[in-house]
């Protein structure tokens, strides 16, 4: 009688070889010849317009500029330096999980694109 394949529980080892995590210097240089990619094939463009048109559509831009609206008006005598340290952490982190993903996937995307071809 044939016996059934056995089934996975999750836990079984791979017989890959772990890749090494890259240091933060060979970060940098693969971040910047992935941006200078996108910029030559005009993929930087593209998805940061698609990225600003989600940011308008979700509200965050007005949300952003309503508050450095206000911290103009309460500062005493405004420093755009100091206005932009603040509005700046506020709106990163305020970018809403699914525009970042969104535009994650498309550099994501381009990168096995460029990949294949």
């Amino acid at each position: 009688m044939p016996s059934k394949p056995k089934q996975s529980n999750g836990r079984e080892k791979s017989n890959a070889t772990p890749k090494p995590a890259l240091s933060a210097h060979d970060t940098e240089e693969l971040t910047r010849a992935v941006r200078k990619l996108m910029v030559e094939s005009g993929e930087w463009d593209k998805t940061a317009r698609a990225m600003k048109r989600r940011l308008d559509e979700s509200g965050w831009s007005d949300e952003v500029r309503g508050s450095a609206t206000d911290q103009c008006r309460s500062m005493k005598d405004l420093h755009l330096e100091t206005l932009y340290k603040s509005i700046s952490l506020q709106a990163h982190n305020s970018i809403p999980l699914d525009v970042k993903e969104e535009t994650m996937l498309r550099i994501r995307a381009f990168i096995e694109d460029s990949l294949e071809s």
